[in-house]
């Protein structure tokens, strides 16, 4: 039987909701930094598990297709099977545990309780990152009062300068006298033009006429139509098996991932609301695989599996 808790712990590390199908899902939570005590504490993931959110969501299938190259159909069979496996462990001891990420434990109510094991790895990514010891402020000899009446008094003295400068200002400004030349024949430093005789300026005379313009007509036949084809879609043809290489959760990763490999001729194919990146089809599983035998195409996509329709 498949051991499906390797694809566990190692979707715990990347994803925030792992579903085990029919029974519940691991939901991780982040917490920031904090200081307690003097002592500053790095971010960190908390696992959590909620019985409630016990829907197929695909993750845990798409691990194991990934990894072990199997068929769509048997992955989702061997998941059932390893959940009914650690069910069955935890129906008859009471608890389960998954090495890495905590235990299973039900209690006198027939609840679900669930404890993070001590080295779990969803905190993999913070684990560097140690506590440290934070020093006090030292507070400032001066009481609160002496700090608000010595600023008080620095913003009074501010505005009462400020007006005084405003005050100094606008006298000088308007006791100083303005000289005005009004001999001079310049004015806002825009030289006047000396004005003498007026001189007549003859228009030429425009003549009617009836003549009539005529524009040629160019030749149709001389005039070449070029039509631009439309770049033809992609699709995938339909077959029975399809060579995945990639799968996404929205239809735009897709086509990024598609435009990155342009030299591999690479299509998108929907299903189970995934967007799967295909490489190849065949009406067997064996040709539509037949490409990783590519020592190029192997070392380009080594995690290439197939999908049966």
């Amino acid at each position: 039987m498949l051991d499906i808790i390797p694809h566990i712990q190692y979707l715990v590390t990347c994803n925030d909701c792992v579903v085990l199908p029919g029974w519940g899902a691991f939901i991780a939570s982040h917490v920031s930094a904090y200081v307690s005590d003097g002592i500053m504490y790095p971010p960190s993931r908390v696992i959590g598990f909620n019985p409630s959110v016990n829907h197929d969501d695909g993750l845990l299938v798409a691990s194991v297709v990934r990894r072990e190259s199997m068929p769509y159909q048997a992955a989702k069979a061997a998941v059932a099977a390893g959940v009914d496996q650690l069910r069955n462990l935890y129906d008859i001891a009471g608890f389960v545990a998954i090495p890495r990420i905590g235990t299973l434990r039900r209690d006198k109510d027939s609840n679900t309780i669930f404890t993070p094991a001590a080295d779990s790895i969803a905190s993999a990514e913070f684990m560097a990152l140690p506590a440290m010891e934070v020093a006090a402020a030292v507070p400032d000899s001066v009481n609160e009062g002496e700090k608000v009446t010595r600023i008080s008094g620095i913003r009074a003295f501010g505005r009462v300068a400020a007006a005084v400068a405003v005050l100094v200002g606008l006298g000088i400004t308007l006791s100083t006298p303005v000289l005005v030349d009004r001999e001079s024949n310049h004015f806002a430093s825009i030289p006047a033009p000396a004005v003498t005789a007026a001189k007549t300026i003859t228009l030429p005379s425009v003549e009617a006429t009836n003549e009539d313009f005529y524009i040629a007509k160019p030749d149709s036949s001389a005039i070449e139509t070029v039509v631009i084809p439309a770049e033809a879609p992609k699709f995938v043809p339909e077959a029975s098996y399809y060579l995945i290489v990639s799968s996404h959760s929205n239809i735009g990763e897709a086509k990024k991932f598609v435009e990155m490999h342009q030299g591999d001729n690479l299509t998108i194919f929907e299903s189970d609301n995934r967007y799967r990146v295909v490489a190849a089809t065949g009406a067997t599983f064996e040709e539509a695989r037949s490409l990783k035998a590519d020592t190029g195409f192997s070392s380009r996509y080594p995690d290439a599996w197939v999908l049966r329709r």
